[in-house]
């Protein structure tokens, strides 16, 4: 994401993270991670994805 820029602070520092466990998605017997994104200087989250939208 070459683009980012941090909506918050204005840093151009972009990190990625998965969230797991309780944070998942599900639907029926279906789940999957998320992967957010997010400024490396102030923790501001910019986007969630569903790492595996396929499930769904």
């Amino acid at each position: 994401m070459s683009d980012f820029k941090c909506t918050e602070c204005g840093s151009t520092k972009v990190k990625t993270g998965k969230l797991s466990g309780y944070a998942r998605i599900t639907r029926l017997l279906a789940s999957s991670n998320l992967i957010a994104t997010f400024c490396g200087n102030c923790g501001h989250v910019d986007a969630f994805k569903v790492e595996k939208p396929r499930r769904f």
